[in-house]
C-alpha cells in the first residue's frame, strides 16, 4: 500500500505544479474548469514515473513488467492526447458562448464542461483504474 501514497504524492505535486504555474502566468475566462482539465492531462506523467519507480524497485514476472511497460505506453498517449484537448478549450468555450474577458461570468453550459472535461477525465479514471488494479493485484499475490 505504501506505493499507493507513492502515487497520491506524486499526483498531488503534479497538480501543485499545474495551480502553481496557472497561478503566475494565466488570466483567462473559466479559469477553474480549465484547469482542472489541464491538471487530468499532466497527471499522466505521474504514471510514467510511477511505473519507471515500479520497474526499478522491483523484480517483476515477465508478464508484470509488460503490464507496468503498457501503463507507461497509454500514460504517454493520454498524455499527447490530453494536451490535444486543452489546447482547444478556448474553442470549446466559443461554442457555448462568444468570447469571454477574463472575468466573464457567463456560465458553460453542459456541452462545453464535457468538452474541455471529458477526454482528460475518462483518461484520467482509466490510468488510476488499472493503476490500482495492478498494485492491489500485487498486494493480494503476497499473502
Amino acid at each position: 500500500m505504501k506505493w499507493l501514497i507513492v502515487l497520491f504524492l506524486g499526483t498531488a505535486a503534479s497538480a501543485f505544479g499545474t495551480l502553481a504555474t496557472n497561478g503566475v502566468t494565466v488570466r483567462r475566462a473559466h479559469n477553474s474548469i480549465r484547469l482542472w482539465s489541464e491538471s487530468l492531462a499532466n497527471q499522466q506523467l505521474t504514471y510514467v514515473a510511477f511505473f519507471c519507480s515500479f520497474l526499478a524497485a522491483f523484480d517483476f514476472t515477465e508478464d508484470y513488467k509488460n503490464l507496468c511497460f503498457l501503463e507507461i505506453f497509454f500514460s504517454l498517449i493520454f498524455f499527447i492526447v490530453g494536451l490535444i484537448n486543452i489546447r482547444r478549450h478556448e474553442e470549446f468555450v466559443e461554442a457555448d458562448h462568444e468570447r469571454c474577458a477574463p472575468k466573464c461570468a457567463n456560465r458553460l453550459k453542459g456541452d462545453a464542461v464535457w468538452n474541455i472535461l471529458g477526454t482528460n477525465t475518462i483518461l484520467g479514471v482509466a490510468s488510476l483504474a488499472f493503476t490500482l488494479g495492478l498494485v492491489l493485484s500485487l498486494q493480494l499475490g503476497k499473502r
